[in-house]
């Protein structure tokens, strides 16, 4: 019998404190993660992995919509921290939240 549990990697969910209530990063310990909207909507999704995002508010045929390299790669790529913040700043700045 397989124990399909056991190559499913770990979920971290963290609130976001700088947006309204109900947004919240939901994490893996394998670097993938993505943003999530109080009603549950997928926003940004992403991989440290390949240093790359996707920001779904976009349509894939939009090039926003696509798959983009983080800021600074290959040379330098964001920290976790920094691009959850510049996330967050631009959803914040999207829901013109001072």
């Amino acid at each position: 019998m397989c124990d399909d549990n056991k190559y499913q990697d770990e979920l971290t969910i963290v609130p976001v404190p700088s947006l309204p209530e109900g947004w919240e990063w939901r994490m893996y310990d394998d670097g993938s993660g993505s943003l999530y909207s109080p009603e549950g909507k997928q926003i940004i999704t992403y991989d440290f992995s390949t240093s790359e995002y996707r920001d779904l508010r976009y349509s894939y045929d939009d090039w926003r919509g696509k798959w983009q390299f983080f800021d600074g790669y290959p040379y330098e790529t964001q920290s976790q921290g920094e691009f959850m913040r510049s996330i967050e700043d631009s959803i914040r700045a999207s829901l013109k939240i001072a």
